[in-house]
């Protein structure tokens, strides 16, 4: 039947040829990167923002073919990696353990949308005549769900305006990482796993794909490549050990040269002693700082920048290494900080200004409010004070508002000093607080969804 909007009008069987144009798509975006003048980060990014997304536009329209799925991943483990119609790249991690964690709620809904035991289509009932997301959602959802969506009884608009609260989340605000946590039972703020500390150091990402091949021991180093090829499995740096991963980066004579540059005296007997995986972790774990910079910033260039020199002495006879590496190590973190501050900033570097409180123009008055919430027994309270235009204070105010969330405390604060100044008779009135979103809810020309909007519509009233 062809496509409309891009999206295939298909009746009948879906064939790999009906959706042949989705691979053709990708292909032409494949040829026109080089993948040997990208870094494995860069070929990574890629295929995360641009390849992945191309079949999503059709996959809630119905079940793409397994071989059009089978053929998407085959194009991107090879870009990923840098193999070519004529030459085949290792690939140093399985397909299996570059995905994200398999447990995720997205990944098994995706999976159960594609890969569902069709033995249990008999228990779940829907007509020819529904449309083919419903029919999906049937295949995928446990057949209570189903029926307690089925006699859900709607909202009945003339009661009053209904707005959903959802607790485990923030602000009262559902999301899916929220309702994950409270399936499993996460208790946010517990230990973290080692690949969430590596995906969130604050280094390039090509350091931190170096940590995460690092941390599957994945890196083709000689003791690895000697199994099937005729090499010596030694260190070419120091000649006297086999050349394992936590050998080059961290055992080696030369590596541990620059390291011990940066190691405080107290934690070597820990340092140089642990498995990969838990020194790894433990490294991005430490709060402390190095010349100004964070450690995990500086233990992750370190690590790569070793296995940089590494195989620039492998495939370069004339190089010569750094005499004084800890210089060059220093400078590089000192230039990645300087790039994270400016893109904090806004793309410019400033100093951190003074804060200070401003006069109101003559004949006005200032309120400042804010609100806090107990991290112990989440009882929420606000004040304010009110001054004239001569900074003079006039008046203030205290309020215990039980339990409730922070943006709920900032709004209830600004509620409560329009209600005194309305008392008061006061008309030319400044309010300052200090959140954002509770500024944004009240000033917003469009009415935002939120737990709050009983508050929100006293406060537009007064104004």
């Amino acid at each position: 039947m062809g496509r409309y909007l891009g999206a295939n009008n298909i009746h009948g069987r879906k064939t790999k040829q009906k959706f042949a144009h989705v691979i053709e798509r990708i292909q032409s975006k494949l040829s026109g990167w080089k993948a040997g003048c990208l870094s494995l980060a860069g070929r990574a990014t890629l295929i995360q923002s641009v390849i992945s997304t191309i079949p999503l536009y059709h996959m809630p329209h119905g079940f793409l073919p397994k071989g059009i799925i089978q053929q998407i991943e085959k194009l991107e483990r090879a870009f990923l990696w840098g193999s070519t119609q004529d030459q085949r790249r290792q690939h140093q991690v399985s397909w299996d353990k570059l995905l994200c964690n398999k447990d995720k709620l997205w990944i098994t809904l995706v999976k159960d949308k594609y890969d569902f035991n069709r033995s249990n289509m008999d228990s779940m009932h829907y007509k020819n005549s529904d449309s083919r997301f419903w029919k999906d959602l049937v295949r995928v959802l446990p057949l209570e769900i189903v029926e307690k969506i089925v006699n859900r009884k709607p909202l009945d608009p003339r009661l009053s305006h209904d707005v959903p609260n959802w607790l485990p989340g923030k602000n009262g605000a559902f999301s899916i990482k929220s309702a994950y946590h409270a399936i499993k039972n996460v208790k946010l703020g517990g230990e973290k796993s080692i690949w969430d500390m590596i995906w969130k150091v604050t280094t390039q990402q090509r350091d931190k794909f170096f940590l995460w091949r690092l941390a599957h021991n994945s890196l083709p180093t000689r003791s690895k490549i000697a199994g099937w090829n005729n090499i010596s499995p030694m260190c070419p740096l120091c000649s006297s050990s086999r050349e394992t991963n936590i050998h080059i980066v961290r055992d080696c004579h030369k590596a541990s040269t620059i390291r011990k540059y940066f190691i405080n005296p107290r934690d070597k007997a820990c340092f140089f002693f642990l498995p990969i995986k838990e020194w790894i972790k433990w490294n991005l774990s430490k709060k402390s700082n190095f010349g100004g910079m964070p450690w995990p910033m500086i233990f992750s260039i370190v690590c790569n920048q070793i296995w940089k020199w590494r195989n620039k002495c492998m495939k370069d006879v004339n190089f010569v290494f750094p005499s004084d590496p800890h210089s060059f190590i220093l400078r590089t973190a000192k230039s990645y900080a300087l790039a994270w501050c400016v893109e904090k900033t806004g793309g410019t570097l400033v100093s951190k200004a003074e804060e200070f409180w401003e006069k109101p123009e003559p004949g006005w008055v200032k309120f400042n409010t804010d609100g806090a919430v107990s991290l112990s027994n989440q009882i929420a309270g606000c004040g304010g004070i009110f001054r004239d235009d001569t900074g003079a204070w006039m008046c203030g105010y205290l309020e215990n508002l039980g339990t409730l969330n922070p943006l709920g405390a900032e709004l209830w604060g600004m509620l409560t000093v329009l209600t005194i100044a309305w008392e008061m008779g006061l008309k030319k009135v400044v309010v300052e607080c200090d959140s954002s979103l509770a500024l944004k809810l009240v000033t917003c020309r469009h009415q935002l969804e939120s737990p709050c909007t009983p508050v929100i519509d006293c406060i537009r009233k007064i104004l």
